[in-house]
């Protein structure tokens, strides 16, 4: 075994920033970057991959190491790559929104040193890696799966370059030949062994050294998912068997997570609520929090198929307040689609019994849709939307463009071929990030912009579909009218939204307006590449989601009241029912319109109409059946809590709006 080894970490989440070099002992440094170009603020995430490598290497071979304190920022480069050149080994944790920094500063890593063995690992890295290497001279060895024992046996057989010992791996030899071995996934009883990095001290220094961070805290409770999801990872087999941790070792990070002040727990099991434990370890977490009142919230993934266990828990987690927003993972509603992608069909009263037990517990949940899976048409995705919207999901739904991820099934060029997936590259940016990049490294996806069941015109049309949806219902600007017309007059969204997609330009200038620039944006994206954030003329330098985006340019342009002319006239000949019923629907466009939260607006207002609106529309939010009635009736808009007096200080809000959507409006209140 080779003496005075040193190590270096670099993965993204909890990151890091420092080198100390001893000489005559093995040196083990990390660095975690953060995903965000924004400065060092109060709140990250424990770097977790960082500990579980370093516990795993104390744990179980006997090699004298100093780790550096894991980085939180993403920093420049030569920032980053200047302290790792200083190690014999470099690992890197790549992810999808970390992968090309990595490859950037492992390329200055090795400039500045030549020795360094650079090591990679993580989800974005193909199985067959020969052509990643050969592209990537700088990286040496490429890990697979979990990265435990692969990076230990690294460490270990460093000094005699005997890589073969080390399980899931793959290199080219001195020869430039290409060399791999067979992956190896710890067993249930090896991880049941497996010491915590929490219990084994590991990040003690890193917290003394930063004692005004609030850390949110990962941990897993198991590994692996049964669900067989074409378009993940997890499908392969070797990954579909569940292997649980010890129940002790869930109980002793608990514990730890209270000793150290930490209030955020995330879990970061694939499907929480399948194991009856799971729910014993709520019930611990709700006696902690009630006892020593520091856990304040328990973040969990939901089942990809929500059971009975799953949805007490969400139940005994929002009781006790330590809940979080709840994930629907819907993904399509064709049942060909769902076949293609290996996954179980729920039908509608399913779905709708799934959305009225989540609001009979007083869940904030929401849907997700991807666009553009395999079989996947334009009718059956605008059908799908639609009917996800009728079953009672009327708060917040994501729809994500579709990116066949690497080793997935998806993936294959047979897969490809097959079903005539066509792709482009994208910038991968979350909302509202700085639009001025300056020197930051971008990240890419892969997304597909048509396909043999959607083509490329029928992919256009569906994306704008989307954002009309987004706008239109979700971001609550015609939210009161559709949900009536949805509800008590058998209102068509579909046919809803495809007629705002084509206006008459004449009738409805604006709403051609707002048509042509969705469309255009969507031509972009297919033909360019461009991300779906748009810049804003009106703010800052930030990219918004194209609703929001449409949004401020309504108010900045003092385009309210056009917007919602054109709507309503377009609209209520759309309901039927009858005179009592268009009224109604018309009355409801104007109610909504009053509701749009906007800056400069000074004290509450009074609106008077003809209908219930406030007890319909709470009704249909709440799941209850309330009668439309007919009479005298007024309410109070609190157009108090809050005021803007800056165009800023909207601007904060419409972004805040983009994960609580129901804030897009006032509250009122009947008189």
């Amino acid at each position: 075994m080779a003496e005075n080894i040193a190590i270096g970490y670099l993965s993204i989440n909890p990151p890091a920033h420092q080198v100390d070099w001893q000489n005559h002992k093995m040196f083990a440094g990390s660095v975690a970057v953060a995903d965000t170009d924004k400065k060092l603020d109060y709140f990250h995430v424990i770097p977790y991959q960082y500990g579980l490598l370093r516990a795993y290497l104390t744990q179980y071979y006997d090699l004298e190491c100093i780790f550096q304190l894991p980085l939180f920022i993403r920093s420049s480069v030569d920032d980053c790559a200047v302290p790792l050149a200083a190690n014999d080994i470099v690992a890197y944790s790549c992810y999808p929104w970390n992968h090309e920094y990595h490859l950037q500063v492992a390329k200055r890593v090795k400039e500045l040193c030549g020795s360094v063995l650079n090591v990679f690992g993580g989800p974005t890295l193909p199985l067959d890696a020969e052509q990643f290497l050969r592209q990537h001279p700088y990286v040496d060895i490429i890990c697979f799966g979990e990265g435990e024992k692969a990076f230990a046996e690294i460490v270990k057989h460093f000094g005699t370059r005997q890589w073969e010992y080390a399980p899931g791996i793959a290199w080219l030899n001195e020869q430039d030949d290409y060399c791999h071995t067979a992956a190896s996934l710890l067993t249930e009883s090896e991880l049941q062994a497996c010491m915590s990095p929490y219990s084994m001290g590991v990040f003690r220094e890193l917290m003394e050294q930063y004692p005004d961070i609030v850390w949110q805290m990962p941990m897993e409770t198991n590994r692996g998912c049964p669900f067989g999801c074409k378009y993940c990872f997890w499908a392969h087999t070797d990954h579909r068997k569940v292997r649980q941790f010890s129940w002790d070792r869930s109980v002793g990070e608990l514990k730890w997570a209270i000793d150290h002040n930490i209030s955020n727990i995330l879990v970061c099991d694939a499907n929480f609520g399948l194991l009856k434990r799971d729910e014993a370890l709520v019930d611990l977490v709700i006696d902690h929090s009630k006892q020593k009142k520091i856990i304040k919230s328990f973040i969990v993934q939901t089942p990809c198929e929500p059971g009975e266990r799953g949805i007490s828990i969400h139940r005994k987690l929002i009781e006790n307040h330590l809940s979080c927003p709840i994930t629907v993972g819907v993904q399509s509603r064709s049942e060909k689609v769902l076949n293609i992608s290996g996954r179980r069909y729920q039908d509608r009263a399913r779905l709708k019994q799934i959305f009225a037990r989540y609001k009979h517990i007083k869940a904030q949940y929401y849907c997700d849709l991807i666009l553009g899976l395999p079989g996947e048409s334009y009718q059956s995705f605008t059908a799908g939307l639609a009917e996800v919207i009728a079953c009672g999901q009327h708060d917040s739904c994501y729809i994500y463009f579709f990116s066949p991820l690497v080793n997935t099934v998806m993936h294959s060029t047979r897969f490809r071929e097959q079903y005539g997936l066509k792709t482009v590259r994208q910038k991968t940016i979350p909302p509202h990030a700085n639009a001025d990049t300056g020197n930051r490294i971008d990240e890419y996806q892969e997304i597909v912009v048509a396909s043999r069941d959607m083509p490329e015109e029928e992919w256009k049309k569906a994306v704008v579909f989307k954002w009309l949806c987004q706008f239109l219902f979700f971001s609550r600007m015609l939210h009161v009218p559709l949900c009536l017309g949805m509800c008590y007059y058998d209102l068509d969204l579909r046919e809803t939204i495809e007629c705002f997609m084509t206006p008459d330009r004449k009738r409805y200038p604006l709403l051609a307006e707002i048509a042509d620039r969705l469309f255009t944006q969507a031509d972009k994206i297919q033909t360019q590449g461009e991300t779906e954030l748009v810049h804003s003329e009106y703010t800052v330098p930030v990219l918004w989601p194209m609703e929001q985006a449409l949004i401020l340019e309504l108010v900045h342009r003092d385009l309210l009241d056009g917007f919602y002319a054109e709507s309503e006239d377009l609209l209520v000949p759309l309901v039927t029912g009858g005179s009592d019923a268009r009224q109604l629907v018309a009355q409801g466009c104007q109610l909504n319109q009053t509701l749009v939260r906007r800056p400069f607006v000074q004290g509450d207002t009074v609106w008077e109409g003809d209908y219930n609106l406030r007890e319909l529309y709470r009704g249909m939010q709440g799941n209850t059946i309330v009668v439309p009635e007919q009479g005298a009736y007024r309410y109070q808009i609190i157009r108090t809590r809050p005021e803007w007096d800056s165009w800023q200080g909207w601007h904060n809000h419409i972004q805040f709006c983009h994960l609580q959507k129901k804030y897009y409006l006032y509250g009122l209140k009947k008189i």
